[in-house]
């Protein structure tokens, strides 16, 4: 994977998102009145990725519709790690231009019509200079989280789009354990997920690859990047920083029609 394309993909995913500020699988209802209580679904997705062994660690950066607005901190470095991840849940949908999701929109204010049911751990550790630093969190659905699925084996549960104001709208939450050295600190925040599990469905983003990005809440209510950790089932170069292949690399999710 040549160094552009892994950046390309970690900064573009949130074109998606981008298109109305809050996801870019909003499809909006301007003329259209919508009884919510007489929306169906028409099926249940059932979905899991999972990957193991080597991934990068992007500390201290955080999610942007581009690389020039991609925001970090000072003191933000990349660095190869090694963990897990694992993500498995259930959600009804519809479909909205050939997206399958939970929600609709009307006038620019989202509904979601049925909850998102995940969970999804997150183990890692990598060094950086000469400290030492493991990172153990779970991430779970908040009421209004919204998803979005895309065959074949697609999918993004968007973290949010302003790192220094983001809204809790659509993410998801996390919290954990990181141990920098020998201090250790609890950290929590909102949460995003991107996964896709075949060569090039969607041209933006061309090589199988598992992200997770973390957005950390702070004591006063502000909120700092806190990384972006990713498994590459192919390997590649991120940054001047090689990244080898995940030796566990899994990604699907099944589309349960409804009679």
């Amino acid at each position: 994977m040549k160094k552009n394309h892994l950046i390309y993909l970690l900064l573009s995913v949130f074109l998606l998102i981008s298109v109305t500020g809050s996801s870019g699988f909003i499809t909006a209802y301007d003329d259209i009145r919508l009884d919510w209580n007489k929306i169906n679904p028409e099926g249940r997705i059932i979905f899991f990725a999972g990957s193991a062994g080597s991934c990068g660690v992007a500390w201290g950066y955080g999610p942007g519709s581009n690389e020039s607005n991609s925001s970090h901190t000072p003191d933000a470095y990349i660095e190869p790690g090694k963990g897990f991840m694992f993500t498995f849940g259930t959600m009804l949908y519809h479909e909205l231009d050939g997206i399958l999701v939970n929600y609709l929109i009307e006038d620019n204010e989202s509904k979601v019509l049925w909850p998102l049911r995940e969970r999804t751990g997150v183990s890692i550790r990598w060094q950086h200079e000469t400290v030492k630093h493991s990172l153990n969190v779970m991430l779970k659905p908040q009421a209004e989280t919204v998803g979005g699925f895309i065959d074949p084996k697609f999918y993004v549960i968007p973290p949010p789009t302003n790192e220094t104001q983001p809204s809790e709208f659509c993410s998801m939450e996390f919290s954990g354990i990181h141990r920098n050295g020998s201090k250790i600190e609890s950290v929590s925040g909102f949460a995003g997920l991107f996964a896709i599990g075949v060569n090039n469905p969607w041209p933006t983003f061309p090589e199988p690859t598992i992200v997770i990005y973390l957005i950390q809440k702070r004591d006063g209510g502000e909120f700092d990047p806190l990384l972006v950790v990713l498994w590459s089932k192919d390997g590649g170069d991120l940054l001047g920083t090689t990244i080898e292949r995940a030796k566990v690399f899994y990604v699907n999710f099944w589309a349960l029609k409804r009679d």
